[in-house]
């Protein structure tokens, strides 16, 4: 069976519009990497670093790198020098190495006056190697009494000549999301939609999604919907937030993490989230023949009963 393999921010992430430019609004995901063919995996991991500047992710990477992105992200004021586009990767016992962000994304204005969102991206490839690696993150600092670091992530596309062909395309962009904020800032994220050619024979797409800013998990709800389809792309419903086609979306895949109440629950530690398909209730989201979109888009769900705060987020990839 054909194989996507696809890696995509729906919720709070970076905008990547070019390197070294700033891009301080609110909006839709943008093409980052691909697509590209060949045969091609994904993995990624992360840790939050909330309660420290530094933390280790543990990656093993089944292939040759073929190209390998850091994000970090948190948030801060907007006083200038405030935000924090260096930081240093050390790869197990080696010395740690300077990492300058080759985007920054905001500051974008999140909440109380003076938080303001910061991603950051930079291409790693040279420091990651095949196999089961540490990778220490160190060394991120913001200035403010309360600035909150989220986390930092990797996010590597390798190569396996034993796979099968594979389309891998990177999106990611600055899409912020809560319950209880007005456009662009919530309810919900933007659609993110991946445009591909039809088939005549079924296939899969795989997916991973790095997301920030999720803590307090236990009371903070969230929903992550897919939606597979051909002709017209999804239209917003902007009654009920910019962006949004429909509350549950009708024929969607609802994804969520086995054994998890929510998809994005603080699992690298507080503020910082991976979720790959493989560990989804739903796997591999199913390509029928003939289709020639697949759409995602998280939500920031207050729709318990009795009703609890939805979450606020940031996805980072």
């Amino acid at each position: 069976m054909n194989k996507f393999r696809v890696v995509v921010s729906v919720i709070v992430g970076l905008l990547l519009l070019g390197t070294l430019l700033p891009a301080a609004a609110d909006g839709p995901l943008t093409n980052r990497w691909g697509p590209n063919t060949g045969t091609y995996g994904i993995v990624a991991a992360g840790v939050g670093l909330e309660a420290s500047p530094s933390g280790t992710i543990t990656l093993d990477i089944p292939g040759t790198p073929v190209q390998a992105f850091l994000y970090w992200a948190g948030y801060d004021t907007d006083n200038p020098g405030d935000g924090d586009n260096q930081v240093q990767l050390a790869r197990d016992a080696n010395p740690a190495v300077p990492i300058t962000a080759d985007a920054t994304f905001g500051p974008d204005y999140w909440v109380d006056g003076i938080q303001h969102h910061y991603v950051y991206v930079a291409d790693v490839t040279a420091q990651v190697a095949a196999g089961s690696h540490t990778y220490t993150v160190s060394d991120f600092v913001l200035v403010h009494p309360n600035a909150t670091r989220y986390g930092a992530g990797l996010l590597v596309v390798y190569d396996d000549p034993a796979l099968p062909q594979t389309s891998v395309e990177i999106r990611d962009g600055l899409d912020a999301m809560y319950w209880n904020f007005l456009a662009p800032r919530g309810p919900n994220s933007e659609v993110a939609c991946l445009q591909f050619a039809a088939d005549t024979q079924a296939r899969q797409m795989d997916y991973a999604i790095i997301g920030s800013g999720i803590d307090p998990a236990t009371v903070r709800p969230n929903v992550l919907w897919a939606l597979v389809g051909s002709g017209a792309l999804p239209t917003p419903n902007i009654a009920v937030g910019q962006g949004l086609w429909t509350w549950d979306p009708v024929n969607a895949f609802e994804i969520n993490v086995n054994g998890e109440l929510y998809p994005f629950y603080d699992s690298d530690g507080d503020e910082w989230d991976t979720l790959t398909s493989d560990e989804t209730d739903v796997g591999a989201l199913p390509i029928p023949a003939g289709a020639e979109w697949a759409c995602f888009q998280a939500e920031s769900d207050n729709s318990q009963n009795p009703p609890l705060s939805g979450a606020s987020l940031v996805v980072i990839a």
